[in-house]
């Protein structure tokens, strides 16, 4: 990303300001400052709770204890501050990452903005989205047009592609039934498809691995199959094999 691309870009994105510090520290090409809104903050918080549960003995508890008190003597608080965080009174002693120099601010006054009830509603029902299981049958056009560059980008359909289905991928719960294909006119003798991974739940072992379904279909999504149209295979991400044990694994680098 370049200078070009910054009329392109949004004119502001919610970020967290640790992330945002770390980002202007490796003073990147395009530069980005702090916007605290007039109106408040919202607030990361990190809380520590020990679970009620049948499981946690005297043992548990004193080990929590001994943890929560590591936690809160004044090296750790030096540390959290060093990177980058703020105490409880939302103020900083560290400047070296939150630098004011950068447009970041020691204190940060303001109401404290938290989510409403119907906020939380919301997003409880999307979350139950995400985490529902599901049916997913990944199709890959490997014709011979998907070689053909993307407009506006160094990459081809089929690299656009991938990426997508990689990513995709990534974000199906262990109970989703996932699988792959690939197709194009003429792809085998008989069909104009190839399986390159059989259905089956994504986060089931395949060849003794767990969650091996989706790896495997990760990695078949970086090199499918070429097509008798193709006239190169250069499109398609690198690939290599890993010995891992007494099995050669094949993975991925996207």
């Amino acid at each position: 990303m370049g200078n070009d691309d910054i009329p392109t870009l949004p004119a502001a994105i919610p970020v967290l300001e640790r992330e945002l510090a770390e980002y202007a520290e490796a003073s990147p090409t395009v530069p980005l400052v702090p916007i605290y809104p007039k109106e408040g903050a919202a607030y990361a918080d990190y809380p520590f709770a020990v679970l009620r549960a049948p499981w946690v003995d005297d043992v548990r508890r004193q080990a929590a204890a001994a943890l929560l008190a590591h936690l809160q003597n004044p090296e750790s608080r030096q540390a959290y501050a060093a990177a980058g965080f703020r105490d409880s009174g939302h103020a900083t002693r560290d400047t070296g990452l939150i630098n004011p120099d950068r447009g970041f601010r020691v204190t940060v006054t303001g109401r404290e903005r938290t989510a409403s009830a119907q906020a939380l509603t919301q997003m409880l029902g999307v979350w139950g989205v995400l985490q529902r299981s599901n049916n997913a049958l990944l199709l890959l056009d490997v014709s011979g047009s998907m070689n053909d560059p993307v407009p506006g980008t160094n990459q081809t359909r089929l690299q656009l592609i991938q990426k997508a289905a990689i990513a995709g991928a990534g974000l199906l719960n262990n109970g989703t039934v996932i699988g792959l294909w690939a197709f194009a006119t003429d792809l085998t003798p008989t069909t104009d498809y190839v399986e390159l991974v059989a259905l089956g739940p994504a986060g089931g072992n395949l060849g003794g691995v767990p969650a091996g379904r989706r790896s495997r279909v990760r990695c078949r999504a970086c090199a499918p199959l070429a097509t008798p149209a193709s006239t190169t295979r250069s499109a398609r991400p690198t690939t290599r094999c890993r010995r891992r044990g007494s099995r050669t694994r094949r993975t991925c680098s996207w």
